[in-house]
């Protein structure tokens, strides 16, 4: 089980995750220098500059358009930003962008329609924009891509007997 999942959770939760799970899997597992040398294979950009200027205004505590502004971009621009370095691991607190409330809304969307998908979840919901979408949406990745890492390492050290 653990082995067929390390593709799906390096593609989707990045190499800081994987990296652990290529470590545990090399250290118990006898194919798998295989595996890992293949995981190891697959390429991830780099945040561009962009994004690290993005972030830079966001410590600074501007809001989503004021960055936007600030930026000459878009606000689809600057979320897109958001989204990327959350998923990167970056923790960034997205209720100043999107309130609890909507979060809430927009997260019972998801789960109703079983997708994650911005277009069925806005035409579903109406009044809120897909920027609001895709920041809630890159939260809860963020935050299963969290969780998976803590059982990963929570796994490597109890042992391969918990497998």
């Amino acid at each position: 089980f653990f082995l067929k999942f390390l593709p799906q959770s390096f593609r989707k939760y990045g190499v800081e995750i994987s990296r652990s799970a290529v470590a545990y899997a090399k250290a118990n597992s006898p194919d798998a220098h295989v595996i890992a040398g293949d995981l190891l294979k697959e390429k991830f950009p780099k945040l561009s500059d962009t994004c690290m200027q993005t972030l830079d205004l966001i410590k600074q505590g501007l809001l989503l358009d004021e960055i936007a502004k600030k930026r000459s971009l878009v606000a689809g621009t600057i979320a897109s930003h958001i989204e990327k370095l959350l998923l990167s691991g970056e923790e960034i607190d997205i209720d100043r962008f999107v309130s609890e409330e909507r979060q809430e809304i927009i997260h019972r969307c998801m789960q109703t329609l079983g997708t994650q998908a911005l277009k069925p979840i806005r035409e579903n919901l109406g009044d809120y924009s897909y920027d609001e979408i895709r920041l809630v949406r890159a939260k809860i990745s963020a935050s299963k891509r969290n969780i998976l890492n803590k059982n990963i390492m929570s796994l490597q050290r109890k042992g391969p007997e918990t497998i």
